[in-house]
């Protein structure tokens, strides 16, 4: 039987509409991943009766530190009041996690390469250019984004405190630093409420820390290149499955 002519057509409308949504998802996560590196990775917010105050960590500009209204009369952190402005991680004397950040930003910036390079095979391979073999580079790269992107952001939540913790042990003579739990030295992501007996709010403040946006985005980022990459395995790849 002869094959109508309007069935190569047909069967490839579905291919070209995935090939694009494939094109989208890869430039949603480079702009994502763009945005994380701008955004802050990690906050705390400390409260002190009507003053609150905010430190966040950045992997460009490493920490910055604000009051509001004022910080007034507050006594904890540097001899001189607490952390005020931005200033880079080892002038604050967080060298440890200075390091730390260093090797997520490595791991994210060579994420964003990849991705890019990813987008730049998938639009050869989509007009058809080169063969077979090279238009299934584009995966390649969007899985060495992917390995990047997840394993910069797995840090921080694995090491963050314990790099924290090294670091702030030779200040404890300087007051305001708390190693005990419930601290930032001792998880990423916490809380604790006035009057604790242990932790960053034993000295008479409550206090909230965790992820930035950044870091979010991060873990967005992450999301979107398991999908494009789920999306294009090889239909003869996929496990079987029982009916």
């Amino acid at each position: 039987m002869v094959e109508s002519p309007e069935a190569a057509p047909a069967s490839a409308g579905p291919a070209t509409r995935s090939a694009r949504t494939t094109g989208v998802l890869l430039a949603v996560a480079l702009v994502v991943l763009v945005a994380a590196l701008v955004l802050p990775w990690w906050s705390e917010t400390e409260v002190f009766g009507p003053v609150t105050w905010v430190q966040e960590f950045s992997p460009f500009t490493g920490v910055r530190a604000s009051c509001a209204p004022s910080c007034g009369a507050l006594d904890f952190g540097p001899p001189t009041g607490p952390l005020q402005g931005t200033s880079s991680f080892s002038s604050v004397g967080l060298h440890d996690t200075g390091i730390l950040y260093e090797i997520s930003l490595g791991l994210v910036v060579a994420g964003v390469a990849c991705t890019g390079a990813a987008i730049a095979l998938w639009g050869l391979s989509s007009k058809g250019s080169g063969s077979s073999r090279r238009s299934r580079a584009w995966v390649v790269a969007g899985t060495a984004a992917l390995l990047s992107v997840a394993v910069g952001a797995a840090l921080l939540p694995a090491l963050q405190p314990s790099a924290l913790r090294a670091d702030t042990v030779a200040k404890l003579s300087a007051g305001g630093v708390w190693t005990a739990s419930p601290s930032p030295e001792t998880s990423f992501i916490g809380e604790c409420q006035r009057g604790a007996f242990n932790g960053v709010c034993a000295s008479g403040g409550s206090a909230t820390w965790g992820p930035g946006i950044g870091w979010l985005l991060l873990v967005v980022a992450t999301g979107v290149l398991i999908l494009v990459l789920v999306r294009n395995v090889p239909r003869g790849e996929r496990p079987a499955t029982r009916a």
